[in-house]
């Protein structure tokens, strides 16, 4: 909280848990009779505070997905929206309402004075809600709506990331739309009065917007996330340089000249990439002396070529001048390097995150993969489940400067029956060398500790396909899906197959349906359904259908790690080992059911099959990473598994990762390499000396000196 006058803090509050998104006043009402605001985070969670005490007053817990917005319905109830697709509102800490019909995230909720309710979300509709149900659907913007405001005396206004500004009647009728940018508009407020509306986005500028006519545009340092409109008029904006602003049209009220000086050369001193700024294109560059020419409209860009360099100029209608709000970088010169809020890259790109807004991601070379991923989740208040498929991103689309070595080779696993097709892995031992790489752990071996899961989260879906289409012929009346499910099938491969959109795609509840009927079947026609299973797993919303029917997917699985059949068993262990890949999976599933699961698989090391041990091995180093809360009884079946695993295992990369497993085990943990060692450890490791390959021979040596 602050003081609006001094800009002073005047105290902190705590009760998130994640990052907060969203914060709004909450007015007095009887169902709320203090002073007070709500917050929503990143936590899934909404609070409401009273200003005069330390801690909330009461928490609202419903919402599955991210806390995006908030408002306050004509009666004092709160709206909140959020990345689940949902609004809610709420009537003390009960959810009275769900507004579901958007497909997509909300980012905009809003209460009118007749007591309906507007959404806006990233499916590019509004909808206006009334008695609980959708009313109207408004289809007038072409991309994704990220902002709304009450217009007083006339509707709301909305804006988008196709650059509008759209007013509207409180049933939904367009009143008139401005058009001032082409760039992503975030953020919307209007004047308590509904004389006036700001709204502002990418391109570092607020518009304000009296009816259809800009009156003015502010420009920022920085991209402007949040614009609001103050009681007494002050615009107060945040930006993305981590500042929060007020603005004034009162001269009592402004800084000092050398405040306003200094603000002025943070802006003129930008360096910005081509296309940063709305209408700025390379091919439109002047010369000097077209700044003589006064501009036709509030905000209009110009660029100049100045000596070397290429200046950004705006049009002020208050000042009737132009001011410099940057340079231009110029695209050739420049290639090698990037320029991103004041900062060189080698690279940046656009990210997408599902919200229909993207987002900026720098990567210099030099820099580790995993942690430029790592501050690209926090600073968007993404998931944690998204790092290895943004830190993946990195590398295939960079050049990244490589740490350490890649450890073992890539398998291709031949499964057996008629027609048989094969399944790749990339579960080798890359994590080794990406774990001294992010030193997260003090690394005083080379080989082990390793604190992140390995998976198996590649394969042919083609031949997956076809194989599920043959054996659907054979499995017999009553099993066999229909052709309609065989379709959801299709449909489902086709959203797998499509990896690079895995973090904005979903499935339908009747393609789910089709996959669970087709894990029904009889045992010999089962492993390419397990094997679909498994990558369906690697899929985020994948993992959360599975997560929801977690009884039955996980009784499926659970009975092929002792089936008969070895390309079961492999599918069946590789689809836990795909689990460690999600937060959710791992704290829900892989914790709870781990006294039933560790035994089973500690016993498949000694499988005759080299899919299955490896399966199991990968299984077992999954669990010893941390990932995992284990409990006594667990780090005893994992002891007796990697035991048996480096007493009798002839394959040298299955070898290798019960050698990590155990240096995990005993690594700082002084119980448990005593234990190790009164199990025979050191014998098992020298006996094992003559048939060790050379990464063999050196982790086993490291874990002679742990242990002994």
């Amino acid at each position: 909280m602050w003081d609006p006058e001094s800009g002073e803090e005047v105290k902190k509050l705590y009760g998130h848990n994640h990052f907060v998104s969203v914060v709004i006043p909450l007015p007095q009402s009887p169902l709320y009779p203090f002073s007070g605001f709500i917050s929503g985070g990143n936590d899934k969670i909404i609070n409401v505070w009273d200003a005069s005490r330390e801690e909330p007053i009461s928490t609202l817990i419903g919402h599955n997905d991210t806390i995006s917005c908030l408002s306050i319905t004509a009666d004092g109830h709160i709206i909140s929206g959020s990345w689940d697709k949902t609004a809610r509102i709420w009537e003390g800490t009960r959810c009275v309402q769900v507004l579901e019909g958007h497909q997509l995230a909300v980012w905009g909720v809003l209460g009118l004075p007749n007591g309906d309710v507007v959404t806006a979300s990233a499916d590019k509709t509004i909808k206006i809600w009334r008695d609980g149900k959708c009313y109207k659907t408004i289809t007038g913007h072409s991309e994704c709506v990220k902002g709304l405001t009450l217009v007083e005396s006339l509707g709301f206004a909305s804006c988008a990331n196709d650059g509008a500004v759209m007013i509207w009647t409180y049933n939904g009728e367009i009143i008139h739309q401005n058009f001032g940018t082409d760039t992503f508009l975030y953020t919307i407020s209007s004047h308590y009065n509904g004389s006036e509306i700001a709204a502002a986005g990418e391109d570092r500028t607020v518009r304000v917007w009296r009816g259809t006519e800009c009156v003015q545009s502010i420009v920022h340092p920085a991209s402007v996330w949040s614009v609001s409109f103050l009681s007494n008029g002050d615009l107060v904006t945040g930006a993305s340089d981590g500042v929060a602003r007020i603005f004034t049209r009162n001269a009592g009220r402004k800084a000092s000249e050398d405040e306003i000086a200094n603000y002025n050369a943070s802006i003129s001193s930008q360096s910005l990439p081509p296309g940063t700024i709305g209408e700025m294109s390379s091919d439109k560059i002047l010369a000097l002396d077209a700044l003589d020419v006064p501009g036709t409209k509030e905000g209009e860009i110009k660029m100049v070529r100045n000596g070397a360099n290429v200046e950004v100029h705006s049009w002020d209608s208050a000042k009737q001048k132009w001011s410099m709000v940057g340079t231009m970088l110029d695209a050739k010169a420049n290639q090698s390097k990037q320029l991103m809020s004041g900062k060189e890259y080698d690279y940046i790109w656009d990210v997408d995150v599902g919200d229909g807004i993207n987002r900026k991601l720098g990567y210099n070379n030099s820099e580790n993969p995993y942690a430029t991923a790592q501050e690209f989740l926090d600073k968007n208040d993404m998931s944690r489940n998204f790092l290895e498929q943004v830190a993946q991103f990195i590398i295939k689309n960079s050049n990244p400067v490589t740490l350490g070595e890649a450890q073992g080779p890539t398998y291709s696993d031949p499964l057996t029956g008629s027609g048989a097709y094969t399944t790749s892995t990339q579960g080798n031992m890359q994590n080794l060398a990406r774990e001294e790489a992010e030193k997260r752990f003090p690394k005083t071996y080379k080989y082990f500790p390793v604190r992140d899961p390995i998976y198996f989260d590649t394969g042919n879906f083609t031949q997956i396909q076809n194989k599920i289409v043959e054996f659907n012929g054979q499995c017999g009346v009553g099993t066999a899906l229909t052709e309609s499910e065989l379709l959801d099938l299709a449909s489902l491969f086709k959203t797998l197959s499509n990896t690079s959109r895995y973090h904005v795609t979903d499935f339908k509840d009747n393609e789910f349906r089709a996959l669970k009927k087709a894990l029904q079947w009889p045992s010999n026609f089962l492993f390419p359904v397990l094997d679909l299973l498994r990558l369906f797993i690697v899929h985020p919303e994948g993992t959360k259908r599975v997560l929801r029917e977690s009884n039955e997917i996980l009784t499926v699985v659970n009975v092929n790690l002792l089936s008969e059949v070895p390309a079961n068993q492999t599918l069946a262990l590789r689809s836990l080992v795909n689990l460690f890949r999600w937060t959710d999976a791992k704290e829900g599933v892989l914790t709870q059911a781990q006294a039933e699961i560790l035994p089973i698989v500690a016993s498949l090391v000694s499988s005759s099959n080299k899919n299955v041990r490896l399966g199991a091995t990968t299984l077992l180093l999954n669990y010893s990473t941390g990932a995992v809360n284990l409990t006594r009884e667990s780090k005893s079946a994992l002891l007796v598994g990697v035991l048996t695993s480096i007493e009798g295992e002839t394959e040298q990369e299955n070898l290798l990762r019960s050698m990590v497993t155990l240096g995990n085990l005993v690594f700082k943990d002084e119980v448990s390499a005593k234990t190790a060692k009164e199990h025979g450890a050191l014998k098992k490791l020298s006996d094992r000396q003559n048939s060790l390959g050379e990464k063999c021979k050196e982790c086993a040596a490291e874990l002679q000196k742990v242990i002994s």
